[in-house]
């Protein structure tokens, strides 16, 4: 499951759900007292969650006003906010090999995320369980090495500090796929719609 732009219950005429999140917040003149009713509040929502089955559509940890873009492990899904999908991550009008490079890219971080040193220990239901074979394992530890002693050669000439490879694992593991599954797809489009894109003066 994927979450883009924005919560299911803001689209569209019904707002029952919107409205009956928010019916106990009332206000007054006082900023202490709404601050401390609206954490009160969101306490007893929190609590409440302890009795209930997990929401998977539940945007309860983002804004669509925020820029940002995450994979969940325990739920195995990724959200994209309303606020990343424009300039200049993304704009419909663009050549398609700037939304590729740039929002495609994001998208692919994300994916990979999933099979990176952290999420990889998480199935397709989002539990924490062991899924690969030995050998799956094995040719990712040894890749993972390499990439590690690759990114510990990095040297920052300002500063003269190598960076932390093992430190940044996740990160670059997903950097690195997120790039790969970008251009690979922009190529496959590319394929199936040629002449379409507007080439870059040479």
């Amino acid at each position: 499951p994927e979450r883009i732009g924005y919560a299911d219950e803001l689209n569209g005429d019904n707002m029952t759900d919107f409205e009956q999140q928010y019916a106990e917040y009332k206000f007054n003149s006082s900023y202490i007292q709404n601050i401390l009713r609206m954490l009160q509040l969101n306490a007893k929502k929190n609590l409440l969650k302890l009795h209930k089955s997990v929401d998977r559509k539940n945007w309860d940890d983002t804004f669509p006003t925020t820029v940002n873009a995450y994979y969940r492990p325990s739920f195995n899904d990724i959200t994209l906010t309303a606020a990343i999908l424009q300039t200049p991550f993304f704009r419909k009008d663009a050549p398609k090999y700037l939304n590729y490079g740039a929002i495609g890219t994001i998208i692919g971080h994300e994916l990979t995320h999933a099979f990176d040193n952290d999420g990889r220990q998480y199935d397709k239901y989002g539990n924490r369980i062991p899924w690969w074979t030995y050998e799956t394992i094995n040719s990712f530890n040894e890749h993972k090495q390499c990439m590690i002693e690759q990114y510990n050669n990095y040297t920052i000439s300002q500063i003269n500090m190598n960076i932390n490879g093992k430190q940044t694992l996740s990160e670059n593991i997903a950097d690195n796929g997120g790039l790969k599954e970008a251009f690979y797809a922009y190529q496959k489009w590319s394929k199936m719609n040629p002449n379409v894109d507007q080439k870059l003066p040479s």
